[in-house]
């Protein structure tokens, strides 16, 4: 019997733990089953156990791709367009945009890309390359989906998409699954009492997401007010190349007793729940998933002054934001760390303001529209 459903083909570079990806995984297993079905082809990898979170029946590829240009997995690609004919192929980022070539030779009609945030290699979009290449791909893309203001202008300026196919979708977040009731996660034993004030980060241990400020900032913050020293703590969630570089800097300043780095988990939601804030240090950001979710969890935030961050977090009512600079995030975090009711109002704010604004139901409504092409 022929299935009626549209069927969404999804093109990341990888598809593992990330906000990127996590977008992808609420925005599958929210979007109505008997409207669409999924395929997702990596060009590089899956992490299966990050798998396990899309709902069963999502197929999914991988082309083994290489680092670097390689114009052989363009014939790889065309072959399995043709093989799988998806009515619409949903590119992300700049290291899938060229793949929309291969995608228009093997007929796929509808054709969408998304941009959600910088690397180190365009940290502020003006990479002359990217613009040339996105410029240059620009006909075969009928739509283009720009997360935060930001990076819809950038699209209307730098790569001149018109308007009308210009959209603005933020991420939503789940937020029965994300908030503050429930049990916290198990800490190392004697790690948090009724006394310590938890700073918390998720994220890739990885250049542009600037963990070593936050390190820094922390052990500044340690040492100038001795008082609070004794009671402050310190959670980094995830896994990355900058993992043993962020350890050693904490050991070599004598605070391995109060800075758990408890590595990839898909615990999250258990974890937020240990916090009392939560930190983002990055170099750029899209819209940030990870803060969105700390919202959800009723956390107050204090973010670095960069990319979406600034349509996520209201200043001094949900949160704080700062410069990417040691000095004004360690000033951040001593006034957070002493301000018990500012604290509490934010994080109840915070709770609120997801519900209000950041609804997956949002979310999944407005690529619905997009993906029927209304």
């Amino acid at each position: 019997m022929m299935d009626s459903r549209r069927h969404i083909a999804h093109i990341v570079y990888r598809f593992a733990t990330g906000g990127l990806e996590n977008g992808i995984v609420n925005l599958i297993n929210h979007l109505p089953e008997d409207r669409y079905r999924h395929s997702i082809i990596s060009l590089t990898d899956v992490d299966p156990v990050f798998a396990r979170r899309l709902i069963p029946e999502v197929q999914l590829f991988t082309l083994d791709k290489r680092p670097g240009a390689d114009w052989k997995y363009y014939p790889k690609m065309w072959s399995l367009l043709r093989r799988l004919k998806p009515d619409l192929v949903h590119t992300r980022n700049v290291a899938t945009l060229e793949y929309h070539i291969p995608a228009f030779m093997a007929g796929v009609g509808r054709r969408i890309h998304g941009e959600h945030g910088w690397d180190m290699a365009d940290l502020n979009g003006s990479n002359g390359r990217y613009i040339r290449l996105k410029k240059t791909l620009r006909p075969l893309i009928q739509d283009f989906i720009g997360l935060s203001s930001e990076s819809c202008q950038y699209l209307r300026d730098q790569i001149v998409v018109p308007a009308e196919r210009c959209h603005q979708i933020v991420n939503g977040v789940d937020t029965a699954r994300f908030t503050p009731e429930g049990p916290p996660a198990s800490p190392p034993s004697g790690f948090i009492d009724d006394s310590t004030r938890v700073f918390g980060s998720v994220g890739r241990l990885a250049t542009v997401k600037n963990h070593h400020l936050l390190v820094n900032a922390f052990m500044r913050l340690c040492q100038q007010n001795p008082d609070l020293a004794p009671s402050l703590r310190l959670v980094i969630v995830g896994d990355g190349e900058h993992s043993e570089m962020l350890k050693e800097l904490i050991a070599q300043a004598g605070l391995g007793d109060q800075v758990w780095f408890p590595g990839g988990r898909e615990d999250i939601p258990a974890l937020m729940r240990l916090f009392d804030v939560f930190v983002l240090p990055s170099l750029a950001e899209g819209i940030s998933n990870t803060v969105l979710e700390a919202l959800a969890s009723g956390l107050p935030v204090i973010a670095t002054r960069v990319g979406g961050n600034g349509e996520l977090v209201q200043q001094h009512h949900t949160g704080e934001l700062v410069a990417c600079d040691e000095a004004a995030l360690c000033q951040a975090m001593a006034r957070w760390s002493r301000d018990d009711v500012k604290r509490h109002q934010a994080g109840l704010a915070a709770r609120q303001d997801a519900l209000q604004r950041f609804s997956l139901n949002n979310m999944v409504e407005k690529y619905t529209r997009l993906y029927q092409g209304q």
